[in-house]
């Protein structure tokens, strides 16, 4: 009995203090926000969403460009998370404006990089060219259509004047989503975006370690995803990208972006030792415990009130029935949750120790009624 009012108390404190994560506001948003071309060169843009945790299934906007610098050669939704549009994307080059609405069947999308449209432009003119949002929305599958839109994110680009082929300006890749921290069980992958189809190099150095490049292409939208091969150890990865044209010229490098590799971060409670990012096992394992405190208060004050003639062996076999389903319905249901967390030695580990702390306490209770029958 102390054992199992330990454990609850333990894992209420797990509950009540785990921080919670800030997500981005939900909002419209352009990738790349920036990048340098040069008259008469083409290049893509992507129109992305953050729907901030929310369930959401309709979105549209209307976009205003800079007409003198730029012109729209085409629009592009063949990647888009959208599969039904209310309104067809369309643009005016003369007035230098671009709508779209549309949406998508229910559950909808739920994610902070969703892409609704990629856009392709010519560089006409140089200076400084830039893209807005004049308006906008952002519907939650909620039922009631709940505009959940809160912020928009333009973009600046700078349009240089023509040069020799030798001379021509490669504009650099950018990365557009990647963790800040992950643990080392887990898998390291960056995405960006560079040239439709085009080459680019990936740079990862570990603190001072010897440095890893590789090659890889990006998509026909000019997205790309890269994971890192190696083995992951503690410290600091910064990764870099650059584009590279037909004839093998390298851009400028991007900007170089940071993550913090951490060994796996355990509570540990008695002789458990459960995966602190596996919080929804703690939850399930805490809503099941409560309840068998429940029943175990009430079975020792019927004993007490009744003790002479209640049969205490069959209590005992209803502890240890139900204990055993208890122990076989825990295996399953912390098995499958940690199979995409742990490695198989780990998950074999955790589900033992969980299972020997669910002897453990299923001995103090038995303890417990056999002292009554005394």
């Amino acid at each position: 009995m102390r054992c199992l009012l330990g454990l609850v108390s333990c894992f209420i404190f797990i509950v009540v203090a785990t921080p919670r994560q800030v997500s981005a506001e939900a909002g419209l948003s352009i990738s790349p926000p920036s990048g340098t071309y040069t008259v008469g060169e083409s290049f893509s843009i992507l129109v992305n969403v953050n729907s901030d945790g929310h369930d959401i299934n309709a979105a549209s906007g209307q976009l205003k460009f800079d007409s003198l610098r730029l012109e729209v050669v085409g629009i592009g939704t063949t990647r888009s998370i959208f599969t039904i549009w209310t309104e067809e994307p369309k643009f005016s080059n003369s007035v230098g404006t671009i709508q779209f609405s549309g949406g998508l069947p229910s559950p909808g999308f739920n994610g902070s990089n969703g892409t609704i449209l990629r856009i392709t432009f010519k560089a006409l003119e140089e200076g400084k060219a830039s893209i807005s949002f004049t308006n906008g929305s952002l519907l939650a599958n909620d039922g009631q259509g709940t505009n959940i839109l809160e912020t928009f994110s333009g973009a600046s680009y700078t349009i240089t004047d023509s040069l020799m082929p030798a001379q021509k300006i490669i504009s650099t890749p950018t990365f557009t989503e990647w963790p800040k921290s992950i643990a080392e069980t887990s898998a390291l992958t960056v995405r960006g975006l560079g040239y439709p189809d085009g080459k680019l190099m990936i740079y990862v150095q570990k603190n001072i370690e010897d440095l890893f490049v590789t090659e890889l292409v990006a998509g026909s939208d000019g997205r790309f995803s890269f994971t890192y091969p190696g083995d992951l150890r503690p410290g600091v990865y910064q990764m870099w990208a650059k584009n590279v044209t037909a004839d093998g010229t390298l851009s400028g490098s991007s900007d170089v972006i940071a993550v913090s590799v951490n060994q796996p971060y355990f509570l540990r409670i008695g002789g458990w030792a459960i995966d602190y990012m596996s919080m929804v096992i703690i939850l399930g394992i805490l809503t099941v415990f409560i309840l068998i405190l429940l029943l175990v208060v009430w079975l020792l004050w019927h004993v007490r009130q009744k003790k002479k003639n209640i049969k205490i062996t069959k209590a005992e076999r209803v502890v240890h029935d139900g204990f055993d389903r208890l122990r076989i319905g825990f295996r399953k249901y912390v098995s499958k949750i940690l199979q995409s967390k742990l490695g198989p030695r780990q998950q074999e580990n955790t589900v033992d120790e969980i299972d020997r702390g669910l002897t453990k306490v299923e001995k103090e209770i038995t303890e417990d009624i056999d002292s009554l029958e005394k």
